[in-house]
């Protein structure tokens, strides 16, 4: 956003902006030194002309230069007032969303009189052209400290904040499970190196990193116990924290447990500690009985799973 939207708080009024975007969102390219003659004279609308050629073309309205402006064909003006009014103002709210000058998390809903609200800090210092763009179009109107959206308009804003909502749940979520990746990566190949570090030469060259290949073994690692070991007979699932010890166990990976118990076991890695010399993570035998067990590991379940078996 350039300093020039930043400078100010408005563009216009309602009759200002309406009468400036049914001049220039048209198929035709438009002189701006005779649009902002007509502007001028008209006494019945109040518009900041530089303004208004900067917001269309921020919103990717409208391109121009030094002689003229043209829509970019994103919004049309069709002959509707309330059919320009509508897009102008969505197209407005999804740049805000977009640009993340409008917080999400700061939107309301009072159910008594079906309105959404939101507070000041919702909308950002930069936003302040585009808020008021928003209240000039009566999309928002301000009332006692909160901005409320106009009855006419719930329909769109909660299109629109549903919207986005899901791309930024998308983002995060993608961006969590990148982190909670490389993460596992680096504490199941620390582990391998340790696994190798204690065996014999012929034994650590056949330790397998089974992840790779079967996500649903139940285990991360198959190992040996000793250099005398004649076959697999250590099995670990690696679980790589930060902050305070705790970890999320599957229902196979318990299940597999259950059923190798002493050949089975947890390395708990705590990630942060990983390039600290002489670092050894917290290995639990047997973690069925240990851990699940236990009363010294506070359980709780993130989710049931529910499958309907009907009754007699």
């Amino acid at each position: 956003m350039n300093q020039e939207l930043k400078s100010h708080s408005a563009i216009g009024d309602y009759a200002g902006i309406m009468f400036f975007a049914k001049h220039v969102l048209t198929n035709d390219k438009v002189v701006l030194s005779s649009l902002r003659e007509q502007c001028q004279v008209n006494q019945d609308i109040s518009l900041n002309f530089n303004c208004a050629v900067e917001a269309f073309a921020f919103l990717g309205l409208t391109e121009s230069n030094s002689r003229s402006i043209q829509s970019t064909g994103l919004v049309t003006y069709t002959g509707s007032d309330e059919d320009l009014r509508k897009k102008l103002c969505g197209r407005c709210l999804d740049v805000l969303l977009s640009e993340g000058l409008i917080d999400i998390n700061a939107v309301s809903f009072n159910e008594s009189s079906v309105v959404f609200s939101l507070s000041k800090r919702a909308f950002s210092f930069d936003s302040a052209i585009f808020r008021n763009m928003l209240i000039s179009l009566d999309f928002l109107f301000y009332k006692d400290g909160l901005y409320y959206v106009e009855n006419n308009s719930t329909e769109v804003f909660a299109k629109k904040i549903s919207t986005r909502r899901k791309q930024v749940s998308l983002e995060d979520l993608k961006k969590s499970l990148e982190e909670q990746q490389r993460m596992g990566d680096d504490g199941e190949q620390f582990v391998m190196q340790l696994e190798k570090l204690r065996l014999c030469d012929a034994k650590a060259k056949r330790v397998i990193r089974i992840s790779q290949v079967d996500v649903a073994a139940g285990y991360d690692i198959a190992s040996f116990e000793s250099d005398d070991s004649p076959s697999f007979d250590r099995f670990i699932e690696v679980k790589t924290y930060t902050g305070k010890l705790h970890f999320h166990w599957s229902a196979n990976e318990i299940e597999i447990a259950k059923l190798r118990r002493e050949r089975y076991c947890l390395c708990l890695v705590d990630y942060n500690r990983i390039k600290e010399d002489g670092y050894l993570p917290l290995y639990i035998v047997n973690p069925f009985d240990n851990v699940f067990e236990s009363n010294e590991w506070l359980r709780s379940p993130d989710s049931y799973s529910f499958e309907f078996i009907g009754s007699d």
